[in-house]
């Protein structure tokens, strides 16, 4: 099943590479950890909402927030003042695809679940409601990744 998303994904486009996280968006990651540290993460800038601001979707690598499952992923609204949380995950792994697929205005984000040896491994959606991503996914063995339903492969670059 990984290795099938994997190949469908390859023709679609990533996002551009970035050297280093914008400030306010580690001030918003920090926030919402409180208290706990964060050493490691990723990230990446894209439109989910189509205001033609970069958001950003941050996926906590630091293994004190992971577990077998994967890592949880945080989304942030990009605004002229710095990044408002909208939403995060349980743990996910990679690849996570913005999806053309909308609600409420914004895109929805698809990831995989399950464990490292890749049993039970399944895709799911991140759907935006009421002002915020999900924190619980909806669990669709039925999403296919093709050109057609994904806008973007996520490209996530190593924060320092």
């Amino acid at each position: 099943m990984r290795k099938t998303i994997l190949v469908a994904l390859m023709s679609v486009a990533t996002t551009p590479a970035i050297c280093a996280p914008p400030s306010a968006l580690r001030a918003a990651l920090e926030q919402w950890a409180s208290p706990r540290p964060i050493t490691r993460y990723q990230f990446a800038l894209v439109d989910l909402n189509g205001d033609g601001i970069l958001d950003a979707v941050v996926q906590v690598t630091d293994p004190a927030f992971c577990g077998n499952g994967g890592c949880p992923i945080v989304e942030f609204k990009g605004e002229s003042a710095g990044f408002t949380l909208v939403g995060s995950s349980g743990l996910v792994r990679k690849p996570i695809c913005l999806l053309n697929e909308m609600q409420d205005g914004w895109h929805t984000l698809a990831a995989v679940v399950g464990f490292a040896d890749g049993a039970g491994v399944v895709l799911i959606r991140f759907k935006q409601q009421q002002g915020a991503y999900r924190s619980t996914p909806y669990v669709n063995a039925q999403i296919k990744l093709t050109s057609q339903a994904v806008k973007q492969l996520l490209d996530f670059e190593e924060a320092p």
